[in-house]
């Protein structure tokens, strides 16, 4: 019955507008707002039944419960686009997140950028958005490390990650990125193009002899490899449909001045894991990332052949590669799952971009005149409105490229 779902308040609108159609013989279409018990924002269709004399014989209720539209009314509701864009000046009850004046998770950013400041903007997915608090992410804790060798504010770490990004949609974000005014570009991200676009296509490719074959989930679990496409049909899927957005960023970002650095993906190391370790990720990977036909150890696979090919493309358009999966080695002591972090594990992602981008920045640095005033960067914050044109020692050797491409930027 209605009357359990709904509150009378509900109710009451409903038989309203049941009488409007049964009085005017013509369909009526509402949106009824919800009581604080209501399941949600409701889409209301009332339909008239013919008759047989050529009157009303009753009314058909159509109701589409819409969660996400009753969501957005919810204050802790942070999405503007869900897995798209943040609410700005937004916040959630329940964990330390803020969002900023650009719908970025963080403090207040200051545009136009003040002087003397290089500026980094983080670009990726919930990996890089993850952490406690803003400052125990991975551009927080970046942030951290370049203020502890240059000094505060000279450095300002945006964390431009939003959960579900992939490489299409960052390259639809890509103007919100340039609207910032950075002078370095990190990337960081791989999981989601992998596990929710290739691996349902790959899945959705496969031959007969592969459809029965995936049906044992002993075979999915210990043979998982083996329901995969080849590897150069893996490293060809990457390139066309993953890298090529990277590739069309780091021309983009060029072409404002910007260096971009691309990061390897890191993941548990399935080689070193526990048992426990390996049936914990396992569930996981079928639970929440690859599904009942693929494994974790294939994702690992797929991982490593992303990796090899995200390195080939630095080499080939000369932007500095992070070496993140080569420094960081384990399972639970650093990943809550297969590609989340705990802190322990975010810090150390810092710290493979911080070596591998110290030098640069140094480089920078040395040739910018100091901020003119000492302070927080929020202290000059101004409205997002503003529109862009079109759209360890040895780990600091990657930073060659990256210094050529800053001393090329005005």
């Amino acid at each position: 019955p209605m009357n359990t779902i709904f509150p009378e308040r509900i109710l009451d609108a409903f038989r309203e507008k049941v009488q409007e159609v049964l009085d005017t013989g013509v369909p009526v279409f509402a949106r009824i707002t919800h009581a604080a018990d209501a399941p949600g924002f409701v889409d209301d269709a009332f339909f008239p039944i013919p008759g047989s004399d050529g009157g009303i014989a009753g009314v058909v209720i159509v109701i589409n419960a819409n969660p996400s539209m009753a969501r957005a009314e919810d204050p802790d509701y942070i999405w503007e686009s869900e897995y798209f864009t943040y609410k700005k000046h937004a916040s959630l009850s329940d964990r330390d997140v803020h969002t900023n004046n650009f719908g970025w998770r963080g403090d207040d950013v200051a545009v136009p950028k003040p002087a003397g400041v290089f500026r980094i903007v983080c670009v990726g997915g919930s990996t890089t958005e993850e952490g406690a608090t803003s400052d125990t992410t991975y551009p927080g804790f970046l942030r951290q490390k370049l203020a502890a060798e240059f000094g505060e504010d000279r450095a300002d770490v945006i964390n431009c990650g939003i959960p579900g990004l992939n490489s299409v949609k960052e390259k639809m974000r890509l103007p919100d990125y340039l609207l910032l005014e950075p002078d370095l570009a990190v990337y960081y991200n791989g999981v989601n193009d992998i596990c929710h676009r290739l691996t349902p296509e790959w899945n959705g490719q496969a031959g007969l002899a592969r459809i029965i074959l995936r049906q044992s989930r002993f075979f999915v679990q210990h043979f998982g490899r083996w329901l995969l496409p080849p590897d150069d049909v893996i490293a060809a899927d990457i390139d066309q449909k993953v890298l090529a957005h990277i590739r069309f960023m780091q021309r983009r970002f060029a072409e404002h001045g910007v260096p971009m650095a691309v990061c390897s993906f890191v993941g548990p190391d399935w080689p070193s894991l526990s048992r426990e370790e390996r049936d914990y990720y396992s569930y996981y990977h079928q639970l929440e990332w690859g599904g009942r036909y693929s494994s974790f150890p294939a994702y690992c696979h797929v991982l490593n052949i992303f990796n090899e090919r995200v390195r080939v493309l630095c080499e080939e358009l000369g932007v500095t590669y992070i070496p993140v999966a080569e420094r960081i080695r384990g399972g639970a002591q650093y990943f809550s799952d297969i590609c989340h972090m705990r802190t322990l594990g975010i810090e150390q992602k810092a710290e493979a971009v911080f070596l591998a981008i110290r030098a640069a920045v140094a480089e920078k640095l040395a040739a910018m005149p100091p901020p003119s005033s000492v302070g927080r960067l929020a202290e000059h914050q101004v409205p997002a409105h503003e529109e862009v044109e079109g759209q360890s020692r040895e780990d600091a050797d990657h930073g060659g490229d990256l210094r050529d491409a800053l001393e090329r930027r005005p």
